[in-house]
């Protein structure tokens, strides 16, 4: 606690005592207002320098902790590389990070949505030189997994495979229109998909999977490369790529 506080703090307390005192005692002797007066600022130099004892005693000490522990959580949240959070995907400024971007990785289930809303913007991608695209999508050729995800979805199968069907086909559409040396990639996986994760070069984001049925807004999280977070996204998302087989883009693998 503070010395010089406390004492102000005490000599508020005895001049409101004192003050209360002569108020007693100049009671019936002069004018009603003047008692009044004298008796009013006695209480409130009281009050303040009781309320500033306590406040030395118990607020400081409770701020200083709630300021040490907002601390702790920034810097949890720096060294996570958590950089913002949304209750809905769309909210995210796709369309500006693929105008920026160079190399973007994409896991999603089929992302139906999410390509067409952004087709113009994924073929403006791939034919500048240089830039790589990498997609993996669940393999429709795995019937346990197609009933697993289609019972998640509450799809059929048979409406989940076209789906993904058509995710193929604009990813082959977008490699043979992708410029020489630009790079487009598809693989199929075989694991079951708990998350969407999106790379534009150092940023990342990640979309959860509701976990009962049905359609709810789920968070989205945004990553910076350099964070744990992040780390651990980008090498789960490697890992799904080295695991997956390749899916030949070429014109006669489509029909």
């Amino acid at each position: 606690m503070d010395l010089a506080a406390f004492r102000i703090a005490i000599a508020l307390a005895v001049l409101g005592i004192a003050l209360l005192y002569v108020a007693s005692e100049i009671e019936g002797h002069t004018a009603n207002s003047v008692d009044a007066t004298v008796r009013e600022v006695g209480a409130l130099l009281l009050a303040a320098g009781i309320l500033s004892v306590f406040w030395e005693l118990l607020g400081r000490r409770a701020l200083t902790r709630e300021l040490l522990d907002a601390a702790k959580l920034s810097a949890d949240i720096q060294n996570a590389g958590l950089h913002g959070v949304t209750a809905n995907y769309l909210d995210v400024e796709w369309e500006e990070l693929l105008e920026r971007a160079r190399e973007v990785d994409v896991f999603f289930a089929y992302g139906q949505t999410w390509r067409t809303v952004h087709a113009t913007t994924l073929r403006d991608l791939i034919e500048h030189n240089g830039t790589q695209l990498r997609v993996v999508l669940p393999d429709q050729t795995n019937a346990p997994l197609m009933a697993q995800l289609a019972d998640k979805f509450q799809y059929s199968p048979a409406k989940l495979v076209r789906y993904i069907d058509d995710a193929e086909r604009d990813i082959a559409n977008l490699h043979r229109l992708a410029a020489d040396k630009s790079v487009v990639e598809l693989r199929r996986t075989k694991e079951f998909p708990v998350f969407t994760y999106y790379r534009f070069d150092q940023s990342h984001f990640v979309v959860f999977y509701s976990q009962a049925p049905g359609r709810f807004k789920v968070p989205t999280l945004e990553l910076e490369q350099g964070g744990w977070l992040s780390g651990f996204f980008r090498a789960q998302f490697d890992a799904l790529w080295e695991a997956a087989s390749v899916r030949p883009l070429d014109q006669d693998t489509f029909p």
